[in-house]
């Protein structure tokens, strides 16, 4: 027996059937319908919970890179990380500047700009689907935002920070008044400002508030393993290790400030970080070790997981969000450090993550348009395109590699 499934908007919901377009309708059998309703319904009962990352809006008041400034040097210039009273000095990335996007309330937010000294450990580098693909994250982009690591591992917003009362910043200047904290407190005051300028009726009175809506922020583990896969179109997944690197080799932990002269790269000094976060276009799973990390990862990418996932996955373009922790739940599936069979194929999902690793270098390596060896955290940087996985799957020599994980998966996932 098959269901009709209809899917669509209308324009109320009184509204009469004949605006039901076929595009809106669709068919499944009778079994797959219940079976992909029963999953919908349940909650995530089991070990592993999947979590939305956060939306970090507006992004101009957030994602920064390092301010550099030109030096004479002996007989040349050199480009230095500019400094404020011992601070460095960061300011809104000039790819934040430019809002992608259509419509009046992107435009309102596009040249938005915030610069000023820093606070290191409310830096966050940040992983996003724009940069991930499977078994591999590309790169990340970093953000200056008013979060503080708790005693649990998570982040605590100080929306406290946005109450400025109407001072002027000044007033915000003294670090003995503002807790030790001015940088950040500054930098939110701020964001604030805009925030009161541009927001809508119906906004959040605080900018933190906008940033840590659903608690985003708050839910998020700077320092845990963590296993980050796409929520909706296809599905792959990566594993995000804070105490390692993306694929173009910039550091989660740090961030990453070059000193050039006018044709070279001279040296670089690391900057230690609050730690690494997801935005919302990835969901993510936190593990207790690496291997169990790797393990999950290997599972997500194995062709029959990848199809059970997508299986279920419905709408268009097909949502997956918290599907994959619910099938793990479903088939009793947890990592077992005593299998070798479990670590066999954590071990095999690592392998083929330096495959695509190497993968993604040498392809950009090749595209003339984006000078990898000046990729750091300062406006000197290139920006990184968009990566479109199967430009990296189409070139890896991973075949054997990977019919061996699929092969181990099936073994993991049983009948």
């Amino acid at each position: 027996m098959n269901v009709e499934v209809i899917k669509g908007d209308l324009s109320s919901r009184d509204a009469d059937l004949s605006e039901v377009t076929e595009k809106m309708r669709s068919t499944r059998s009778l079994s797959d319908y219940l079976e992909g309703a029963q999953l919908k319904a349940s909650r995530q009962t089991g070990k592993y919970q999947s979590k939305q990352g956060a939306t970090i809006t507006p992004i101009p008041c957030w994602a920064i890179d390092f301010k550099t400034s030109r030096r004479k040097v002996q007989q040349g210039y050199q480009r230095l990380p500019s400094k404020n009273e011992g601070k460095y000095v960061v300011g809104t990335a000039d790819w934040a500047k430019k809002v992608a996007g259509t419509g009046t309330e992107k435009q309102k937010w596009r040249n938005v700009e915030i610069s000023g000294p820093c606070s290191p450990s409310n830096i966050f580098s940040v992983v996003t689907s724009t940069y991930l693909v499977p078994f591999a994250i590309g790169h990340r982009y970093i953000v200056h935002i008013p979060a503080e690591l708790n005693d649990s591992g998570t982040l605590d917003v100080r929306h406290d920070f946005c109450d400025y009362n109407n001072q002027s910043l000044s007033d915000w200047t003294d670090s003995e008044q503002t807790g030790g904290n001015s940088e950040i407190e500054q930098w939110t005051v701020k964001a604030q400002k805009i925030w009161d300028e541009n927001k809508t009726q119906k906004s959040d009175d605080r900018v933190t508030e906008r940033l840590n809506k659903y608690d985003g922020i708050s839910n998020q583990s700077p320092r845990s393993y963590r296993v980050v896969h796409t929520r909706s179109r296809s599905f792959y997944a990566a594993v995000l290790d804070q105490r390692a690197e993306t694929a173009m080799g910039l550091p989660y932990s740090s961030a990453k400030l070059q000193r050039r002269s006018e044709d070279a790269i001279l040296d670089a000094e690391f900057i230690p970080i609050g730690g690494s976060i997801c935005d919302n276009k990835l969901h993510v799973i936190e593990t207790s070790s690496k291997h169990e990390a790797y393990w999950m990862t290997g599972l997500f990418n194995s062709e029959k997981f990848n199809n059970m996932v997508m299986k279920k996955a419905s709408g268009e373009p097909p949502g997956i969000y918290t599907i994959p922790a619910k099938i793990l739940s479903s088939l009793n599936l947890d990592f077992d450090p005593d299998s070798d069979v479990h670590l066999e194929l954590a071990e095999s999902a690592m392998k083929i993550e330096q495959i695509m690793s190497e993968t993604i270098r040498n392809y950009m390596a090749n595209n003339k348009s984006v000078p990898i060896d000046n990729l750091d955290d300062t406006d000197q940087s290139p920006d990184i395109p968009t990566m479109v996985y199967s430009a990296y799957t189409n070139r890896w020599d991973a075949e054997t590699e990977v019919s061996r994980l699929n092969t181990i998966a099936e073994e993991i996932i049983g009948d």
